[in-house]
Parts: C-alpha cells; sequence; structure tokens
C-alpha cells in the first residue's frame, strides 16, 4: 500500500510538467481593421461600402470575444453604423494552420444597427438589434500581421464580403 501511495504521488508531481499536459497558449490580442461590401435585401438589392474595425481577445487558445464597430455607406444620404460584440472560433489549432498557414474561423455576434437616410426633405434615422454570422479564412503575413476575406449574412437582412487587416498586440 504504501509503494503505490508513493508512486501515485510521484506521477502527480511528474506528469502534470510533461508536455502531453500542456495547455496550448493563448495567441495575443488582435486589432483588426476591414472593408468591402454589403447588400441590403429590399425590393432590390441596396449597395453600401462597408468599413469596420474591431478588437478581439482570446479567451481560450482557438475562441475570441471582441467588439466590432461597422459603417456602411449606402446611395445618396443612406447609411448604416453596427456595434456587435463578437465571438470567433478558430476551426483549426494555431500550430497546424492549415495548408500554407490558412486558419479557417466562425464568428457570431449580436448588437444595435442604427440607420439613417434622407427621403426628399425628410430625415429619417431608426436603431434595431442586430445579429450576424460569418465564415471565413486568415493567414499569417508576417509574425504579427494577419490577413483574411469573410462572408457574413445578419439583420437588418444583408450579405456582407469583406477584407481583414489584422495585427497582434504585445509580442
Amino acid at each position: 500500500m504504501r509503494t503505490l501511495l508513493l508512486a501515485t504521488l510521484q506521477l502527480m508531481l511528474v506528469l502534470p510538467s510533461t508536455a502531453a499536459f500542456a495547455q496550448p497558449e493563448k495567441p495575443a490580442p488582435v486589432a483588426e481593421g476591414s472593408f468591402g461590401y454589403a447588400g441590403f435585401l429590399d425590393d432590390a438589392i441596396i449597395d453600401h461600402g462597408v468599413f469596420a474595425g474591431g478588437f478581439r481577445f482570446y479567451v481560450l487558445p482557438r475562441v475570441s470575444i471582441g467588439p466590432e464597430v461597422a459603417y456602411m455607406s449606402g446611395p445618396g444620404e443612406h447609411s448604416d453604423l453596427f456595434l456587435m460584440e463578437n465571438v470567433s472560433v478558430d476551426l483549426l489549432p494555431r500550430a497546424t494552420g492549415g495548408p500554407r498557414g490558412l486558419m479557417p474561423f466562425v464568428v457570431a455576434g449580436g448588437g444595435i444597427s442604427w440607420y439613417r437616410d434622407r427621403i426628399g426633405p425628410i430625415a429619417f434615422s431608426s436603431s434595431e438589434g442586430a445579429f450576424a454570422a460569418r465564415a471565413g479564412v486568415r493567414a499569417r503575413v508576417t509574425s504579427r500581421v494577419l490577413a483574411g476575406a469573410d462572408f457574413r449574412v445578419g439583420w437588418e437582412p444583408h450579405c456582407r464580403i469583406t477584407g481583414t487587416i489584422g495585427v497582434e498586440l504585445g509580442r
């Protein structure tokens, strides 16, 4: 019994320090800027240019959270502003990164949107809840810079295609 107890204590002291039990390190926080196209669904598609910025920090080695603000400029004085909180999941471990270092990801988020337009002499604005889901791929350009693209669908009903440049902070 004494031998079994000593062996168990030795295992408890030795095994946790081995690489087999090491947890992957969480990546550094990332600041991102995006640009692209959004098409809002109406009687006809309403084209918008998209400019967005966000920040993500990792809570787990492949899961990050953070805010995003997106401005979408449509025809005339039509514009939309989205403030979202997103959860991003990297689908592959960073060590593998897939072929050529490609890192596929999915994102879900929710928040609020503000809409503004002018129809003749009448200015109109409103706000409502917003949500979106997207999928995309990122690739490492340098040791701190990431580039990617994604496709998103969201409410207010729209589809969005954007390119993104991100910089890892604190490395």
